[in-house]
This record gives structure tokens, sequence and C-alpha cells, in this order.
């Protein structure tokens, strides 16, 4: 038994622990995310944030204000989602082969280890969601009250709080636009009036909110989102390659499957909340994003009866031959590109700065993935005699570690906040640092800083500045400033010099962000870059 977990532990360690703290904080959605629980701390886990933030506040009390603690609640929240498959899968199969297999998919997510491996509350918010459709389903398939059924019950009505608290009351009906339509399927007409009302109700109340679009911050979507499938088809790969076995194997056993319970309970989770979506609108990620669970559920059912239904395996190694022959032809074509690319845009002329420095870290690393990546091909088509399993074994030890490497193999661009780190001693302690939104987060996170957001004002920059409960406007340059201004904003929405701001007396410009410090007039020097 315990060898059949090796893999997923294996998967989870290398590629969503081990890289955590190997690319800096992505600008700006990680920044407005860390705040607040740099704010809770100073606090002392003081009131009005969102629930969402305390779990990243209590690993960083432990571990210390940085990436790795920032995102490690993601990253256990998504192993904890998996544990919840892998029972799920246990219960109604008693085959841990299933269990590890439905966990290990849902790891494999490309959706899944991208909010997992991020600073954010998505991670817990699906967790939520599973744990409420998750814990419903063993108590309404008993028959008769019991401990177990009671303990189930409110641990799904626990876990739909959860949800509403880290969503808002709108995506409070989630659990029941998936409950409703399975009851009725099921025709457990007496469940309707035995299971919790006040749930029932709550989720009624809900729906009628979103179904009259009155939901206050829900952006709506048109009738004609077609197009949510082919997102849900683009969230579940590489892992999702197998997926072709799954459909092969869900379509032989069809018949016996779908009159399974968990089989149709898991249907109605997968299809009915995208269709309400494009009934009633919202926020896709809000929808779309549990609905992993169920593709994660359904394809290890329908893996492991394909492998179970014997023959030669031709899909399997169809499709791992197409993937090492891909692999190795992107190696080299990556390689050429990698090398080339550099010399066309400095050639060109097509930024301020070199293009190994805004897209590329100054690192060994790249290489070193672009060779795994070779390597990983070469391996998969060099095994093509060899069973299905040590295939399968090579295929998710291969992506756990392309995942870990490509983590560190980042965006210069995005790493602006070490740059922020090292212009922060050229910072008077008396000035007023004037933000445009795109940086605004990551300078009060970097800083540890007050900063004011600025906007344009004809020939000169106005920062709006809420203060007393009234809006003050704070000139950034003027003839009576008598405290340093500090103008932090990205290169490209900085005007040309001269056309709109005067000349600063000292500039810094790197990894697409420029910083501009402003001297009262007595303390003027010769501009600086």
């Amino acid at each position: 038994m315990k060898k059949n977990y090796v893999l997923p532990v294996f998967f989870f360690a290398v590629a969503y622990l081990l890289p955590l703290a190997f690319r800096p904080l992505i600008p700006p959605v990680e920044y407005r995310y860390a705040n607040p629980v740099r704010q809770i701390l100073a606090d002392r886990g003081g009131g009005g944030f969102d629930i969402g933030h305390y779990p990243a506040a209590v690993s960083c009390w432990l571990l210390g204000e940085n990436a790795f603690a920032l995102r490690l609640p993601s990253a256990l929240a998504v192993l904890l989602t998996a544990g919840v498959i892998g029972l799920l899968l246990y219960r109604y199969t008693r085959d841990h082969r299933i269990a590890s297999l439905g966990g290990l998919l849902y790891l494999s997510f490309g959706s899944v280890y991208a909010v997992g491996t991020t600073a954010g509350s998505d991670s817990l918010y699906i967790f939520m969601v599973t744990v409420s459709l998750a814990a419903f389903l063993p108590a309404c398939l008993k028959k008769h009250w019991s401990r177990e059924k009671i303990v189930l019950l409110l641990l799904s009505g626990a876990a739909v709080c959860g949800v509403a608290l880290l969503r808002g009351p709108t995506v409070w009906v989630l659990p029941l636009i998936v409950i409703v339509p399975f009851l009725i399927w099921e025709k457990r007409w007496c469940d309707f009036y035995r299971l919790p009302i006040l749930l029932l109700g709550g989720a009624m109340a809900a729906l009628l909110l979103v179904m009259l679009k009155a939901a206050p911050g829900e952006p709506l979507l048109p009738m004609r989102s077609w197009w949510w499938p082919w997102l849900l088809l683009a969230g579940v790969l590489p892992g999702g390659l197998l997926g072709i076995c799954a459909v092969a194997g869900l379509c032989r056993n069809w018949r016996e499957l779908v009159s399974r319970s968990y089989i149709r309970f898991m249907l109605c989770w997968l299809v009915l909340p995208p269709v309400f979506l494009m009934v009633a609108g919202g926020h896709p990620g809000n929808w779309l994003l549990p609905c992993l669970v169920p593709l994660a559920v359904l394809g290890a059912v329908g893996i492991a009866s394909y492998f179970r239904s014997g023959g030669a395996y031709r899909i399997f190694r169809w499709t791992m031959d197409g993937l090492g022959g891909g692999l190795l032809l992107a190696g080299p074509v990556l390689c050429v590109f990698v090398l080339v690319l550099p010399w066309v845009w400095i050639y060109n002329g097509w930024g301020p700065e070199p293009i190994l420095e805004q897209w590329f870290p100054a690192s060994v690393l790249l290489p070193v993935a672009l060779h795994l990546l070779f390597f990983w091909g070469a391996v998969l088509l060099g095994l093509r005699k060899r069973g299905w399993k040590v295939r399968y074994t090579v295929f998710f030890c291969g992506l756990a570690l392309v995942l870990a490497v490509s983590q560190a193999v980042i965006p210069g661009r995005w790493g602006y906040g070490r740059v922020l780190i090292g212009w922060q001693a050229e910072v008077p302690e008396n000035a007023v640092i004037v933000c445009g939104d795109d940086v605004a987060e990551a300078v009060r996170w970097c800083w540890d800083r007050k900063v004011i957001r600025w906007c344009w004002d004809r020939k000169m920059i106005r920062a709006a500045s809420f203060k007393n409960g009234d809006w003050e406007q704070i000139p950034v340059r003027g003839a009576g400033d008598a405290v340093p201004v500090v103008l932090v904003n990205k290169t490209d929405f900085f005007p040309e010099r001269g056309s709109e701001l005067p000349p600063a007396s000292y500039m810094w410009r790197s990894m697409g962000v420029e910083m501009r410090l402003y001297l009262p007039p007595q303390e003027n020097s010769p501009d600086q870059e």
C-alpha cells in the first residue's frame, strides 16, 4: 500500500515544495496578497482582513516574511485537496492505486500548479469546495442516520461557510447546483427534507442574487461563453495528456461506470458549474477551478479501467512516443532561439535594455532546463519496449523535475522586487513615495513604507492621498516642495523626458522599472542616470 503513494509524495515535494522560493514574487498579484499579511502580523491578528490571508500570516509568523512562507499555505492546500480526492476514490473503489493516481493527476494539472505555487487564496477556496462536496456525497448515500452521517453533514456545512467567507455569498450556490441535480438524478426525493435546510435555504438565496445579477463586484460574462471547455482543457495539461487513455477507458465501461452514484455525482460537479457560469455570469476562476477535482477523479477511474482492460495499450504508447519526440525537437529549437534572440533584439534596437536582463535571469539554469527537456524526451523514447508502469513513472518524475527547474527560469522582468530592495538605500527617510498602480504594492512590500498612488494632471503628476477622510492633492514637483519626492513606475509608462515631467535630481532604471528622485530646490543636483 505504501509504495503506491511514493510517486505522489515525490511529485509534490519536488514540483511544489522545492521551488517555492526559487522565483521572485510576481507583481502585482503576489505583492497585493503579501501586504495585508504583513499588516496582520503588525496588528497581531487584527480584524478587517480577508480570511484567506490568515494562513499565510501564520506561515510568515513561523518562517519569516519571504516568498516560501507566503506560498506554503497554497501548496499545502493543494496537497490536502489531493488527499481528499484520494480518500474519496479509495472509499468507493477500495484500491490504493486508483486513489494515488487521482491525487497525482490533480497535482499535475497546470491550473492547479499555477495557483498552488503562487501566493493567494485560490487553492484554499478549491479545498473548501472539495471538502464540502466530498463530505456531502457519502453522507447522502447513507440510508440511515448515524454519527458518521451527522459529522459529515456538519463538515460539509462548515466548508460551505468557508467558501462563502473566501469568495462571498454568491459562490455559496456552487454546492447547491451540484447537489440538487444529483439528488434528482438519483431520485432521492426524501433527502430534500432530510438534509440540512439551512444549507439549501442559504444557497437558494445566493442563487437568487446571482440570477438577478445583483452581486456587487462580480464581473458578468456574456451568454456566448462557449470557450470554457477549452479553458478547462488547457488547465489540465500537461498531466492531462493521460486523459486520452482515460477517455478510452471510460468509453469501454461507460454503462457500468455511469450506474455508480459517485460517478454521477462527479459528472454533475464537472458539467453544471460551467453551465451555470454561462447562464448567470460570474468570475471564471470561482466556477471553473473546482471542476478540476471531478476531472481528476474521472481521469483516475478511466485510466485504471483502460490499463485493466489488457491489450497492447496503443493509445498510451502513442501518447508517450509523441511527447518524447516533441521534447526531442523542442530542446534544440529552444536552445537556438535562446542563443539567437538576444542578438536579434539588440541589433534591431527593440528596447532600451538588453533582452537578457529583461527576460532571463543571470543563471545557468536556463540551459539546464532545456537540456532536461531533451533528456526527458530521450528517456521516454528509449523506454518504448518497457512496460507501461515504467514509462508512467518516468512521465511523472520527469514532469516534476521540469516544473521545479522551470520555476527558477522566470523572466527577469518579474524580479524587479530585487531591484527595488537595492534602491532602498537611495530613498531619503522623509521622502514622499509616489508610485504607479503596477508597482505600488511591490514598493510597499520591499521598502515597508507607505506609498501614494499617482495620476496624470497635464504637465505635472499629482498624487491622490486619502487622509483623515478627505482626498488631498500633493504636487510632485513645485516651487514650494520642502521634502524629497520619489517617483517609481514601469519604464514604459513614464513619458519622454522633458515632455510631461521636470528634470529629476537623480534617476535609476533597471528591469523595466524606473525611479526618479526630486530633491527640494535648495538641494538640487545635476541629473544622473
